[in-house]
């Protein structure tokens, strides 16, 4: 008897949580859409969970002007959150929703700047109900590049004791059969990304390139 009425709570409490996360996506949709029909926002996701309470939130972003991006972050609370960001170009470019750092919820990543073959992108993280920015060691934006010289990439990954890192990578092309550049490893230490190891590298070619880019789990390549 005990046994049936233990497997009756569990399914009970089982078909709520699947009822209230069946119910909180539709919820972010609805909010998100009303939002996107004023003022010129464009609605980019309502699959990712932003401010980590297990609810998915809706995510749209929005060029102001030449010079402001702006993302917007509706919650399945019902409340919004706004970021702006400048750049001298804008392009104002979504990549997308992921798990970056290892403090709940997703982050955002926009491409804000582009150069002549590189892409700069504005990462995003709620914090105490704010977006702020999440900086790259001795840079406000992420770096990724992919040319005939010049390669750069951001892998997210973990260390053999299980710890997350990230591996910034970043090559330039001696001759057609070396690259050289720096490995520098990151962890996330205090609230923020610190480099714990840097090192002078020499890739053959096809590493060079197959570490260019974004290698994050939910991000695409290239923006």
């Amino acid at each position: 008897m005990k046994k049936a009425l233990l497997a009756l709570g569990v399914a009970a409490t089982f078909s709520t949580v699947l009822t209230q996360s069946a119910q909180a996506a539709p919820a972010a949709q609805a909010a998100s859409a009303a939002s996107a029909r004023s003022g010129g926002w464009k609605l980019m996701s309502t699959g990712a969970d932003v401010d980590g309470d297990g609810r998915p939130d809706g995510i749209l972003l929005r060029k102001k002007s030449a010079q402001v991006c702006q993302i917007k972050v509706a919650l399945a609370t019902g409340r919004e959150v706004t970021r702006s960001t400048r750049s001298a170009d804008n392009p104002c470019r979504w990549h997308g929703a992921a798990t970056f750092d290892p403090v709940k919820g997703a982050e955002i990543s926009v491409a804000t700047v582009f150069g002549a073959h590189s892409a700069f992108h504005t990462l995003l993280t709620m914090r105490n109900h704010k977006l702020v920015v999440e900086k790259a060691p001795r840079r406000v934006r992420w770096v990724v590049d992919s040319s005939v010289m010049f390669s750069e990439g951001i892998v997210r990954t973990h260390n053999n004791a299980g710890k997350l890192r990230v591996v910034h990578h970043s090559y330039a092309r001696e001759n057609n059969h070396r690259w050289s550049g720096t490995r520098e490893v990151l962890a996330w230490r205090g609230g923020s990304w610190k480099v714990v190891t840097r090192a002078h590298a020499n890739v053959k070619p096809r590493l060079a390139k197959k570490r260019a880019g974004w290698h994050v789990a939910g991000l695409p390549r290239w923006s």
